[in-house]
């Protein structure tokens, strides 16, 4: 027969996501992920205020855009960003899902870091701007025909 509290505790150890329960707002539980993501201790997370690790640039909205949901299988992953414990932003996905614990309503969250990816992504946007701006400034134009390909200079 399958334990599956010890199964379930297990999981939440092995993965590689920030994994946490929030009963009345608080913290209830944090694995060895999220701890090493956000730099607390479980200790310190026990009891504090979830939405003390909300970037006030982020704000309450994300969450209410996508608010807990009661059918498990339709939790949709939005991104927005966390304060970890030295005071520095950080971008996150996460997910979270309504349950039930110790008889009372309560969210599973999981979140995973994705700050490298945005900060791609911004540099990204701005060599794409870079490019357009050095583009609309040239007043000459080569195009040259290369196996069967047209380019522009």
């Amino acid at each position: 027969m399958v334990d599956f509290i010890a199964l379930s505790r297990d999981l939440a150890h092995l993965v590689q996501a920030g994994v946490y329960i929030v009963h009345a707002g608080r913290f209830v539980y944090v694995n060895p992920f999220f701890e090493k993501m956000t730099g607390y201790s479980a200790d310190e997370l026990t009891g504090r205020k979830s939405s003390t690790l909300i970037h006030p640039g982020t704000g309450q909205p994300s969450r209410k855009k996508h608010p807990q949901s009661q059918d498990r299988r339709s939790a949709s992953p939005y991104e927005y960003r966390l304060i970890n414990k030295n005071g520095d932003p950080m971008w996150v996905l996460e997910r979270i899902i309504s349950i039930t614990y110790l008889g009372n309503p309560a969210t599973l969250g999981s979140v995973v870091d994705i700050d490298e990816r945005k900060h791609l992504e911004e540099d990204l946007a701005r060599s794409e701007e870079n490019t357009a701006a050095s583009l609309s400034r040239c007043t000459t134009a080569i195009l040259s025909w290369t196996c069967g390909q047209l380019h522009l200079h």
